[in-house]
């Protein structure tokens, strides 16, 4: 791989000592390191002072995404456990069992085996038979494809080139591997006439091509098969699978020493024995899915900083993104938004880690609001992944049943649409599946505000009976104000909750006393309008993405996410660590509770007495078992905190 390399070099004009050079100046003002260069030679020297290493705590961490190739890395010690569990595999259903466990870290090219397939008797080996044909036709198709693409290109070649393409493409065999199709094709193309952009392409659509399918099958080819047990070949089986997936620890750039603190980088087994263990090679440039992969890995190394998982290095984002920039030739660029987007996630994960019921993934704790189940950042990350790795409508479908369990309470009804509707009409674009969503949830969401209007005037004959007159004619002008912008359309046209109070009830002051019926009506018609905005795709939102649907689907699972909440809070004199926090998902916390305090927000949110005990409980169970070192006690610091703040009125002392 190194001569091949080394020619795409010569070829594309991306020069890495150059770009080096051009970035000396704002290199060396990291404190670790100094530069050195030599008058003669295009190279540099580089003196070291102790230089600490960042990353290499993150191979002993299972997870971290590849910022090449988007494959979630293994550890050695989690791969040795993949293999002692295949060594015990007897039969088709085991295997299938064991490589969706750990189905994550299954490279893209070999997705096929994480199907479910009909085995045959549950014998392994028809059932390795049924794979191996598989795979090998996957293979002869995309070398038929590499091989007609070569042939379209002899065309524009001289008559001496086009025979000698003619004669590689007909010596090779459907089962070629990638890398002696490379090795083959070479020499072949070193006598053609092409230029840069024409190389990199034929690069693409044959011998890059090929890589997947290849390593696929090269899973099946085990000698000597028919005298080996089940256990046996499911070893070896894995060992190709997942050994692909295995955590490197390399280097940016061949330029400075690994131990410079921003010359890291991690990626699978995979993609380092393409480019001898350096990030990137020019090809990669062209692969469209690398900026998401790349924002990918940086999310999960700032997550990983701010679970003090890995040493704080805060310049580290920022020279990857500007390496990926200038060597790109500004076509992969992270905008300022973006890279600030990603270091607030060092901010969410290190509040998190103050309360670690919501960041395991263990065990699924029930959100102290609503009672849906916490997403964790985790999880929300794999569900972003997914996303970015989509586009189709029934492959958004698929993320939003298979991870069902985290769509919340208030997204329930938005998600079961965009299912309903997409399954209704199979021929439907994602825009007009998008028109068609919004349209009904409008029409779902004017109903409800009718509704929740009509029960607010029945609170008249109660008042009449019970209140002063004052306040009778004060909720008179009230319900008076409220139906006028109902019935002006205004509300329904973006059903904005601000423009609601700010223009609907602008005369109206409620800073010192609003009434009770009121704050349950006000309270109904903020949830509407909130749970309206999951499926509404705005112009911040036109900004960001180009794709509506996958926008929505994205907002439905964001409303659930796991956030820590203070009971008590911190501008009120409430202390910053887990005994004055409880998980809530991200609309009751913005949406419902807000800086609401204990009192008002328990007496006014029936359901919250219901499911805060229960998070009590399944937080209090967890400490019981050991998986939560530390928290023995944290239920019962929270039922006296609650007990205490509320005079009384609320004792959880039962939920333990």
């Amino acid at each position: 791989m190194t001569g091949f390399t080394n020619l795409v070099m010569k070829i594309l004009p991306i020069n890495y000592n150059l770009y080096i050079q051009k970035q000396l100046q704002n290199i060396q003002k990291s404190p670790f390191i100094s530069f050195q260069a030599s008058p003669t030679e295009d190279s540099f020297e580089v003196s070291k002072s102790n230089a600490p290493s960042y990353l290499s705590q993150a191979t002993d961490i299972n997870g971290i995404h590849c910022p090449r190739c988007g494959t979630a890395m293994l550890t050695e010690k989690e791969f040795q456990t993949i293999l002692d569990k295949a060594s015990e595999v007897e039969t088709a259903s085991d295997f299938s069992e064991l490589v969706n466990e750990y189905k994550d870290y299954v490279p893209s090219g070999m997705h096929k085996i994480l199907r479910r397939h009909e085995t045959i008797d549950n014998d392994f080996k028809q059932y390795f038979n049924k794979l191996n044909k598989g795979a090998f036709l996957k293979h002869k198709d995309a070398v038929d494809k590499s091989n007609n693409y070569l042939l379209e290109f002899s065309k524009s070649q001289s008559q001496e080139n086009q025979e000698e393409i003619q004669q590689f493409v007909s010596e090779i065999k459907p089962t070629i591997s990638s890398y002696n199709y490379n090795k083959k094709l070479i020499p072949v193309l070193k006598n053609c006439n092409m230029n840069k952009a024409e190389y990199i392409e034929i690069l693409n659509n044959t011998v890059l091509s090929l890589k997947k399918s290849s390593d696929y099958l090269y899973v099946f080819k085990i000698p000597d098969i028919e005298e080996k047990s089940p256990s046996e070949i499911a070893k070896i089986m894995a060992g190709r699978i997942f050994s692909k997936s295995l955590v490197n620890h390399g280097k940016i750039s061949n330029i400075f020493e690994l131990d410079n603190p921003n010359n890291e980088i991690l990626t699978c087994h995979s993609c380092a024995q393409k480019s001898g263990k350096t990030f990137l090679i020019p090809t990669d440039l062209e692969d469209p899915a690398l900026k998401e992969n790349i924002r990918k890995y940086l999310q999960d190394i700032s997550v990983k900083l701010g679970h003090r998982n890995l040493e704080t290095n805060s310049s580290y984002i920022y020279y990857l993104t500007t390496f990926i920039d200038r060597i790109s030739r500004h076509e992969i660029t992270f905008s300022t938004d973006e890279i600030n987007t990603i270091k607030k996630l060092n901010q969410i994960a290190s509040r998190h880690n103050e309360f670690e019921p919501i960041s395991q993934t263990k065990t699924d704790i029930p959100c102290a609001g609503c009672g849906s189940t916490l997403l964790p950042h985790e999880i929300k990350q794999k569900i972003e992944h997914e996303l970015a790795h989509r586009s189709t409508i029934k492959g958004y479908i698929g993320i939003l049943k298979e991870y069902d369990k985290y769509i919340g309470e208030y997204a329930r009804e938005n998600a079961d649409l965009v299912i309903k509707l997409a399954e209704e009409n199979p021929d439907i674009s994602k825009q007009e599946l998008v028109e068609l969503v919004q349209y009904h949830a409008d029409k779902n969401a004017e109903e409800e505000v009718l509704k929740a209007f009509k029960d607010f005037s029945k609170a008249r004959s109660y008042i009449l009976q019970t209140r002063p007159l004052a306040e009778v004619q004060n909720y008179d002008k009230i319900a008076k104000a409220i139906f006028e912008y109902i019935s002006s359309g205004k509300l329904k046209k973006d059903f904005n909750y601000m423009s609601f109070v700010s223009e609907g009830l602008k005369d109206f002051d409620f800073d010192k006393n609003m009434p009770v019926f009121l704050y349950t009506f006000l309270n109904k018609i903020k949830i509407i309008c909130n749970k309206n905005t999951i499926v509404k795709y705005n112009e911040q939102d036109m900004q960001k993405d180009k794709d509506p649907l996958q926008t929505i689907i994205y907002k439905i699972f964001n409303s659930d996410l796991a956030t820590a909440d203070h009971l008590v809070a911190k501008k009120k004199g409430g202390e910053n660590n887990k005994n004055n926090m409880i998980g809530l998902c991200k609309f009751c916390n913005q949406v419902i509770k807000g800086g609401k305090q204990i009192f008002p927000w328990l007496i006014q949110n029936p359901k919250a007495r219901i499911y805060f005990p229960l998070q009590l409980r399944t937080i209090n169970d967890m400490a019981k078992r050991g998986e939560l070192e530390g928290y023995e006690d944290w239920a019962q610091n929270i039922i006296d905190l609650v007990k205490e703040e509320t005079r009384g009125k609320f004792d959880f002392s039962d939920s333990i």
